[in-house]
């Protein structure tokens, strides 16, 4: 069974802090590929960002974007 590669917070934000260097939004999709995470974790992990108030989340339910809260991520 595929699990999602293990990384730590760090790792995370700045995978995040390079990413929005040069991109104002991030998809979930692309999120899971630039942290080679599965959907569902991916999805989790993006859900506290924005709880804890690191991201925010744009557009639709059907196909939200998002962007980083000033202050997070190099922004």
């Amino acid at each position: 069974k595929p699990h999602s590669m293990r990384m730590s917070e760090e790792q995370i934000e700045a995978k995040l802090t390079e990413y929005f260097a040069t991109n104002p939004v991030i998809t979930r999709r692309q999120f899971q590929f630039l942290c080679q995470l599965l959907k569902p974790t991916a999805c989790r992990v993006i859900k506290r960002l924005v709880e804890e108030g690191k991201l925010k989340k744009l557009a639709s339910a059907h196909s939200p974007v998002y962007m980083p809260v000033e202050g997070h991520y190099g922004k």
